[in-house]
């Protein structure tokens, strides 16, 4: 089950990047195809339709970049279309739609077990963690001592998880989507690290003080997603 999760992170990204790749080639050698499809307003469409199948269109990322990147599109495409005023208004409701048609999640998932600290920013005691930032960032100390995974996603935004007062058991997985931001991971320095993370202008940097002990097996973070003009920062103290 492990390997076929990871063939499955692996394979999403790459036909995504074959599409792109495959559509641009065509595009230079000549294909009646238009200039839009390769402006930065079809990347964000794409790229909010990507991540919406890859996590289930269970959070708003997905629709909010297809929102931004439809606006700034069709404005570019006819004058007669020029919703770009209306965009910050258009936003709000779809996050508002979004959360009513979606009472399990929302404001009441991501502050469920939270206890805001203004100096460290938020403890987290849950064993699992799901960090989206948009135009934003986050900042959370990781206090479960059976911490078995999450996700961030940050898009113009980062996000900061501190593992110094957590544990983990075998290998556990982190995914992270990173667009024209990041995340930074501070972890002890004797946890295992395994990345398989798609970057493009972008890259995962491991700054972690070393230490003469080997690394421990059976405290793995095994990293997958995407960086997209953005990366990681693994840390330690």
């Amino acid at each position: 089950m492990e390997e076929l999760n990871r063939n499955q992170n692996r394979l999403i990204p790459g036909i995504f990047l074959l599409i792109a790749g495959g559509t641009l080639l065509a595009y230079k050698m000549g294909a009646p195809l238009p200039w839009w499809l390769f402006s930065w307003k079809m990347f964000l469409i794409a790229l909010g339709v990507f991540l919406g199948f890859k996590h289930n269109f269970r959070n708003p990322s997905w629709f909010i970049l297809i929102i931004i990147g439809s606006v700034f599109l069709l404005g570019d495409i006819s004058a007669a279309y020029n919703f770009k005023k209306f965009l910050a208004p258009i936003i709000l409701l779809a996050l508002g739609f979004f959360f009513i048609l979606n009472p399990t999640g929302g404001f009441k998932k991501w502050r469920k077990h939270r206890d805001f600290d203004e100096t460290s920013g938020t403890f987290s005691i849950d064993d699992t963690i799901e960090s989206i930032n948009i135009f934003s960032g986050s900042k959370k100390r990781i206090i479960s001592k059976n911490f078995k995974g999450g996700e961030t996603v940050n898009i113009m935004g980062g996000t900061e998880l501190n593992f110094m007062q957590a544990d983990i058991n075998g290998k556990i997985p982190f995914e992270s989507v990173n667009i024209m931001g990041g995340t930074k991971l501070i972890i002890p320095s004797n946890w295992g690290l395994q990345s398989e993370v798609v970057s493009i202008f972008g890259g995962v940097d491991d700054k972690r003080i070393t230490s003469n002990e080997p690394g421990n097996p059976d405290k793995t973070i095994v990293l997958t997603g995407v960086n997209v003009f953005g990366g990681i920062e693994i840390k330690s103290y």
